[in-house]
């Protein structure tokens, strides 16, 4: 099993690399820059770049492709025109994963691909719509191509290695300043999950060779001020916290949660979960 994992610098997929090579599988990560201190093969590469995409698939021939590459720019990725460029190079990318004898590809999508508003109408914004429409694109363009397809919907990922304009970190690091960590809406509730736990997801998708959509969640509802409580309790400065200070955006939804059904009838255990993930995310921010 040799496994090719796109977007392999970022937040999510240094955690992937570091779990599909405990699992012992053959591990090769593209990225734009180069990576010293990574636990795969390192291929600096420009997905957009067609030949040079084309090459390396031919000459790497995996069995395995996870898709994690995207815009991801903090605040800007939501209406990022780059999105819809995004869209065609991963179809691209499926086709020429299949022309170099690929069997399992697995993409990462987003809970933002639902209306959010329960109104029926399409995703407020660029960034879910486009997800949206690769999801039904790619999975039509596997069956075409007799590719085993996996288009995992991602939640609320938190942990070490995230943007500090994030949630958790920058509540975080203005607590550990002692310095006062003001809050969104805190009855607004989120399907939170533990990056390295959705590192295994996404590493039992590519081995079991999962073919379908299904949501990568914990499947629990956590409320904004009782995320932020816990983090406040881990560091001992409950009294700097400012819950609901500051204003929610607009349409934001009250509960946004997954369903963990898919991956439970996946053999999925449960991960080491919202706490102990907090836990670890405390002491990263620490170190």
């Amino acid at each position: 099993m040799r496994v090719l994992v796109t977007g392999a610098g970022g937040f999510i997929g240094q955690h992937l690399l570091a779990r599909l090579q405990a699992d012992g599988v053959e591990v090769h990560g593209i990225g734009r820059r180069s990576m010293v201190s990574t636990p795969a093969t390192w291929h600096a590469l420009d997905l957009f770049d067609d030949d040079a995409r084309r090459t390396l698939l031919q000459r790497l021939r995996p069995s395995h492709l996870i898709h994690l590459a995207w815009t991801t720019a903090h605040g800007r990725y939501w209406q990022d025109p780059a999105n819809q460029a995004w869209v065609a190079m991963s179809l691209a990318l499926l086709r020429d994963f299949a022309d170099a004898g690929g069997r399992h590809a697995v993409y990462a999508g987003s809970c933002a691909e639902d209306d959010w508003s329960g109104s029926g109408a399409p995703p407020a914004s660029r960034y879910g719509r486009c997800k949206a429409a690769l999801r039904l694109l790619a999975c039509d363009l596997a069956e075409q191509l007799e590719l085993s397809l996996a288009w995992g919907r991602i939640y609320f990922p938190f942990g070490p290695g995230e943007q500090g304009e994030r949630l958790v970190p920058s509540i975080a690091r203005r607590l550990l300043d002692g310095q006062p960590a003001p809050t969104g809406p805190a009855g607004l509730e989120r399907d939170f999950v533990y990056v390295e736990d959705l590192a295994a997801m996404l590493a039992l998708l590519s081995r079991c060779e999962h073919a379908g959509s299904l949501d990568l969640c914990s499947g629990e509802p956590t409320r904004i001020g009782d995320l932020a409580g816990a983090l406040a309790d881990l560091l001992g400065r409950r009294e700097l916290l400012r819950l609901g200070e500051l204003p929610g955006r607009p349409g934001d939804p009250q509960r946004l949660l997954g369903d963990a059904a898919g991956l439970r009838a996946l053999g999925w255990d449960g991960g080491l979960g919202l706490a102990e993930g907090l836990r670890r995310s405390v002491r990263a921010l620490q170190s």
